[in-house]
């Protein structure tokens, strides 16, 4: 992962593993920090995956990240650097309970960013609470109607246009 810190796309999706602390001499990422081996060799997994994805994605970057990375004091500083990154769009907190049933009790986050943006023209992020996996139906139903979600739509349709342009047969 902190190997390659570039990788371009239009659209990453992540889910990358909670809190692990990778090691390594001069990580190549900006919220590396002092760890065991000096400055810029250390960084949490899920930090150096989202940073990655924020750099590199051209549109948007969908995350399942741990839900107090929102809450906790320690990612304030990489929480900040993402908000000059990339505009949250759609957050949807999920307890542990919401996990029971499926064998995991790790409170999670579904993020969506919004990579291209312009500071002064951001919207209100959709942000919501489920207490069981059903109602996440219900809540991508709500945010279907919000200005965020018409957005991406557009965007994914214009990619969708371009593409089947571009593999039309040509005669």
């Amino acid at each position: 992962l902190i190997n390659h810190p570039t990788i371009q796309g239009d659209y990453f999706l992540i889910n990358p593993p909670f809190s692990m602390q990778l090691e390594q001499k001069n990580i190549p990422l900006e919220n590396a920090s002092w760890g065991d081996l000096g400055p810029n060799s250390s960084i949490q997994s899920h930090i150096a995956a989202l940073e990655i994805a924020i750099k590199n994605a051209s549109k948007y970057v969908a995350a399942v990240l741990p839900m107090g990375y929102f809450t906790n004091e320690n990612t304030y500083t990489f929480e900040k650097w993402v908000n000059e990154h990339a505009e949250l769009v759609l957050r949807v907190d999920m307890p542990a309970e919401v996990w029971k049933d499926a064998g995991t009790a790790w409170p999670c986050s579904i993020v969506i960013y919004h990579t291209r943006f312009h500071h002064y023209n951001r919207k209100s992020a959709f942000v919501r609470t489920i207490t069981k996996l059903g109602d996440l139906d219900a809540i991508l139903e709500e945010w279907k109607r919000k200005p965020h979600y018409n957005e991406a739509l557009e965007d994914l349709s214009l990619i969708d246009n371009a593409f089947q342009q571009h593999t039309r047969p040509q005669t």
